[in-house]
């Protein structure tokens, strides 16, 4: 299977480019770590599991334009979006946004170790 097209090219022009997006975004230095760590772990995720933007808004049900936003620093996540999004990647909300450098979680492993059935860690990872 022939390896998918890099989601966003993050040479330093791109990077600039995000730079001025972040930085019209807020002043806040918390929210710019955000979101530099969304654009950069965000795409580098799609990129290792080969899944386009488009994909993944099919798969979550978000427009492209969103996507794009996500993926370029104009916008934080949504809070409705975000668990689709790490969910679909495999990915937890903290890793995402900088704050554990633990990327991979899975509901089922969690809900087993608390003791939770199935259809109460089908809640809590749709929630």
């Amino acid at each position: 299977m022939a390896r998918k097209k890099r989601n966003v090219d993050l040479s330093s022009k791109d990077w600039n480019i995000i730079e001025e997006n972040i930085s019209k975004y807020s002043d806040d230095i918390e929210v710019k770590k955000a979101l530099r760590c969304q654009v950069e772990r965000l795409t580098a995720r799609m990129d290792e599991l080969q899944i386009s933007q488009d994909e993944l808004c099919k798969k979550i049900g978000i427009s492209q334009g969103a996507m794009s936003n996500y993926t370029s620093g104009n916008r934080l996540i949504e809070v409705r979006t975000l668990p689709k999004i790490t969910k679909a990647l495999n990915i937890s909300i903290d890793y995402l946004f900088g704050y554990s450098e633990v990327k991979d979680y899975s509901y089922n492993e969690i809900g087993k170790l608390l003791g939770l059935n199935d259809k109460s860690i089908d809640n809590i990872s749709v929630q």
